[in-house]
């Protein structure tokens, strides 16, 4: 049996008939026939049934088609891994949220660059949430978030980088620029800025909110920081952000919630894939950089 016996065979199924299949495959119609004629006599089976007017499957024809798809898309992952594993590719696939590129990411990229100037980084900025759905379906082979160890399954691998906490953060002259902490019932009837709803901060903070009986005001859902500013430069909005983004901020103070939220910014990476060997170098690296911090 042979893959493009099975590509051919799964046209013919797509197209209902060999004439569109091969216009479809840019083949010849001979060329589809011959090959389904020799996976029918490997077998010593009709995968058609030529009797019909009809375009019709027999069993053993039914029984090919139901796992057809899966043989074909598993020998695609096969083929992107292999790629990865032979160094075709240079290039790492990193998600990370783009607040947390802010005081982590832009830095590292410019300091491992310096020593693999041939690796380029392909770039998602999305969510912690997202981030880590998309390393553990494949689309991304290494993450940044900014997650609690226990919120992960148990297929993500996760490297702890950072430890911080969420702050609010308002313009120096905002009625609340001078308490030294704040409660969720402080800001229930503020305007709220929040990250995107692929964050673990969106969720959170929406559960301690609904924990409290209060039906936030959310003003505006973001994730860059130069909107976030400007917003607060107007002193009728909050926002809930990291602690570390207060000093890239102007005119802007953090204050603690009474209830903290601490999280942990780290590596995440699925240890059931195939890594290439860039990543993993790029992986390695990063864990160094911060054990030595």
């Amino acid at each position: 049996m042979k893959i493009i016996q099975l590509k051919y065979f799964k046209a013919i199924c797509e197209y209902n008939g060999v004439s569109k299949a091969a216009e479809a495959l840019y083949v010849t119609q001979p060329a589809i026939t011959i090959a389904i004629k020799n996976l029918e006599e490997e077998f010593g089976a009709s995968l058609f049934n030529r009797n019909s007017n009809k375009f019709e499957l027999t069993q053993a024809g039914k029984f090919l088609l139901e796992r057809v798809d899966v043989v074909l898309s598993n020998l695609e992952d096969l083929e992107n891994q292999m790629r990865n594993v032979t160094h075709e590719i240079n290039s790492i696939k990193v998600g990370i949220p783009p607040i947390v590129s802010t005081f982590t990411f832009k830095d590292i990229v410019v300091d491992y660059k310096q020593t693999h100037k041939d690796v380029n980084f392909e770039v998602t900025e999305k969510g912690s949430l997202d981030v880590v759905r998309d390393v553990e379906n494949g689309a991304l082979e290494v993450g940044i978030a900014a997650i609690k160890k226990g919120d992960v399954n148990n297929n993500i691998e996760f490297k702890e980088l950072i430890d911080t906490e969420f702050y609010v953060l308002v313009n120096k002259n905002h009625h609340l620029a001078s308490r030294q902490s704040l409660s969720y019932r402080d800001l229930e009837k503020e305007n709220i800025i929040l990250f995107n709803k692929g964050s673990y901060q969106h969720k959170h903070f929406l559960d301690e909110f609904k924990r409290e009986g209060i039906a936030p005001k959310i003003f505006l859902n973001a994730y860059q920081l130069t909107t976030i500013n400007y917003c607060l430069n107007n002193d009728n909005y909050v926002a809930i952000l990291y602690k570390d983004v207060v000093p890239l901020l102007h005119d802007v103070v953090g204050i603690r919630l009474e209830r903290p939220y601490k999280v942990k910014i780290g590596l995440v990476y699925n240890k059931n894939n195939v890594l290439s060997k860039n990543a993993k170098d790029f992986i390695e690296y990063i864990e160094n950089l911060y054990k030595n911090k």
